[in-house]
């Protein structure tokens, strides 16, 4: 994800950033790993940020030219307390 320092306080983050080689739509960001998106937990597997999906018809996208071959991408994903979603 963007590294941006500004994401890194506790409870910040950004609709829609700009400026990195990610593209977020509809209601998507980061946010610092302890924020209400993660109920103010701070864990996360890997890093300080959390990208996160707010309501339908948002998403995050990053273009990339691959060789030949195959690959593994994989994600963890969670949602906020008393929320369902179907990943």
């Amino acid at each position: 994800m963007p590294d941006s320092r500004a994401q890194h306080r506790r409870n910040n983050y950004q609709y829609n950033p700009t400026g990195t080689p990610w593209t977020f739509a509809g209601n998507s960001g980061i946010s610092g790993a302890a924020s209400a998106f993660n109920n103010n937990e701070g864990n996360v597997p890997e890093g300080t940020q959390i990208a996160f999906l707010q309501f339908a018809n948002s998403s995050i996208s990053q273009n990339v030219s691959l060789s030949a071959g195959t690959y593994l991408i994989s994600f963890y994903a969670a949602t906020t307390p008393g929320q369902s979603a179907e990943f």
